[in-house]
C-alpha cells in the first residue's frame, strides 16, 4: 500500500530533480572573440583615476567591464579601436549604460590624471582612464600578458610606445570572460557584449 506520507518528500525531491536539470541545461556562452574563462586574472587593481584618486576594483565592480591597455599619444592604434568600440556600445542601445571601458595607460610618464580625463573625455562617460606608478602598471600588464615598449624619443621629445592591443571582457563580477574579437567587426563585438550583459 502506498504511504501518503512519502507523497510530498517525493514531490520535493522532484522539484530539486528538475531544477538541477534546469541549471545543467544552461548554455556556455557561445563568445565570437576567445574564451579565456579561467585563463585571466579577475580584474583586481589599485590605480589612480582622472580625478587623481586612488581607486581599487571593489570599488568598481558590478557592471560588465572592458580593459584596454593604450596610451592617449598614441596616433592609430588606440583612438581605432575606441572608435570601434564607441560604435558597438551605440549599437546595443539603452543596455550599454551597465557596460564601461577602463583605459590603463602603457605611457605613465605623459598620461598624468588629466591627461587621461581630456582624452576620455573625447570618447564619452562610458571611458575611464587610469593611471599608476610603474611598478603597478607593470604588475597589471604582467598578469594580463600585455607587452609593451617606449621607443626612442625624436628630436622634439616624442616618442610612441608600442603594446599588444587587446580588447579584455568581464563579467559584472570582475570575472574575465573573453577577448573581444577584432573591434572593427561590430556584429561579433556586440554579440559577445550582449552575452556578458546577460551572464
Amino acid at each position: 500500500m502506498f504511504d501518503r506520507h512519502r507523497r510530498p518528500k517525493l514531490k520535493t525531491a522532484a522539484l530539486f530533480l528538475l531544477l538541477a536539470l534546469l541549471a545543467g541545461c544552461q548554455r556556455a556562452p557561445e563568445w565570437r572573440g576567445q574564451d579565456v574563462d579561467g585563463l585571466m586574472p579577475a580584474l583586481s587593481f589599485e590605480l589612480t583615476d582622472s580625478e587623481g584618486a586612488r581607486v581599487r576594483t571593489e570599488d568598481l565592480l558590478g557592471e560588465v567591464t572592458l580593459l584596454y591597455f593604450g596610451f592617449t599619444n598614441c596616433r592609430d592604434v588606440c583612438p581605432t579601436t575606441l572608435s570601434h568600440i564607441k560604435v558597438a556600445l551605440e549599437a546595443i542601445g539603452p543596455e550599454a549604460k551597465d557596460i564601461k571601458v577602463f583605459l590603463v595607460t602603457v605611457d605613465p610618464e605623459r598620461d598624468t590624471p588629466d591627461a587621461l580625463k581630456k582624452y576620455s573625455a573625447s570618447f564619452g562617460p562610458w571611458l575611464h582612464g587610469f593611471t599608476g606608478s610603474k611598478t603597478e602598471l607593470k604588475a597589471m600588464n604582467n598578469a594580463f600578458k600585455v607587452d609593451f615598449l617606449a621607443q626612442e624619443p625624436n628630436m622634439r621629445g616624442e616618442y610612441d610606445v608600442m603594446h599588444t592591443n587587446r580588447v579584455f571582457g568581464f563579467d559584472a563580477t570582475g570575472r574575465c570572460r573573453v577577448l573581444l574579437p577584432n573591434s572593427a567587426n561590430t556584429d561579433a563585438v556586440v554579440a559577445d557584449l550582449q552575452q556578458l550583459l546577460e551572464l
